[in-house]
């Protein structure tokens, strides 16, 4: 799988794309370590921008039930509509279509939006007709361009701010690598090597997400595991792919419950993915030889 430049179509002032993200935390303390890494320091290119954003949906919250995230940023002088949606998340990597679009002013404005899967909700003149804000972010960029190996080039974006809803925030402290070109696994690879000198966790949520439960009153629900959807069509190497990344999504959606609440069902599920992750190693030992043997004694 390449990155989003081969998705990425432009009509008049709006610009379609699909995006592939690994997002990685760290504490706030640790800011300065992270800015001064030599893999992100030595980096040309390097920029540093405010963004400030509003995200809109309806008082029933519409958008958010179909997961998508209407959102207007001030970047300098510019003001930039975007609507994200169809997306997934594994292991860190989100995966959705952007469909951006230069505004005049802070207002956001669906009569300009193409027509589109993602878009199509806010076609809809009930839905149009009621949005209001529903969370804000406060945002320094520190954004640079990585080529960490031939033919891949990474953006590399360090985050820090805040997120808002009503009086309830949150503090962001993260890096977003966005593949530009490149397989997948390159991102691991920059993430790895990052993470030698700076303790960083994989950020599951993306900022939308982590605003609406603020705006919600609190943390997200303990998740308990989700369907594995297997067809005969499916070769073994597919049928646990599919098995792990859903155990994989139970155990990394639990764990700020985990971390921070003291609702012991968040470790019950938590436990209950990984007890899955354990029956899938196990499953497949004949196929996966030597590496189940490996990871299991890690699980």
């Amino acid at each position: 799988m390449t990155g989003s430049t081969g998705g990425r179509r432009k009509t008049g002032d709006t610009v379609v794309a699909t995006e592939i993200e690994l997002k990685l935390r760290f504490p706030p303390a640790r800011l300065r370590e992270v800015l001064a890494l030599s893999l992100l320091a030595s980096a040309r290119r390097a920029v540093t921008r405010k963004l400030a954003a509003t995200y809109f949906d309806t008082p029933a919250l519409e958008l958010s039930r179909q997961r998508i995230a209407l959102r207007v940023r001030r970047e300098g002088r510019r003001w930039v509509q975007a609507v994200k949606g169809d997306g997934s998340v594994a292991s860190g990597v989100h995966q959705r279509v952007e469909i951006e679009t230069a505004l005049s002013d802070r207002h956001p404005d669906v009569s300009v939006l193409p027509r589109h899967p993602v878009s199509r909700i806010l076609q809809s003149k009930k839905v149009a007709g009621s949005l209001v804000p529903v969370l804000r972010t406060e945002i320094t960029r520190s954004l640079r361009m990585l080529e960490p190996a031939p033919g891949v080039l990474i953006e590399a974006a360090i985050d820090r701010g805040v997120i808002r809803s009503g009086r309830r925030r949150q503090q962001v402290c993260e890096i977003e690598l966005e593949l530009k070109s490149g397989p997948v696994s390159a991102l691991f690879d920059l993430a790895q090597q990052l993470a030698q000198s700076v303790p960083l966790s994989l950020e599951h949520r993306s900022k939308a997400e982590r605003g609406y439960d603020l705006f919600r009153g609190g943390a997200a629900l303990p998740v308990k595991a989700a369907p594995v959807m297997l067809t005969r069509e499916m070769t073994v190497a597919q049928a646990f792919h599919e098995i792990v990344t859903v155990a994989l999504a139970q155990v990394h959606a639990n764990e700020q419950g985990v971390v921070h609440s003291r609702d012991p069902e968040y470790l019950h599920q938590m436990r209950v993915g990984i007890r899955r992750l354990r029956s899938a190693f196990s499953l497949f030992r004949d196929v996966l030889g030597d590496a189940a043997e490996s990871q299991a004694a890690v699980l």
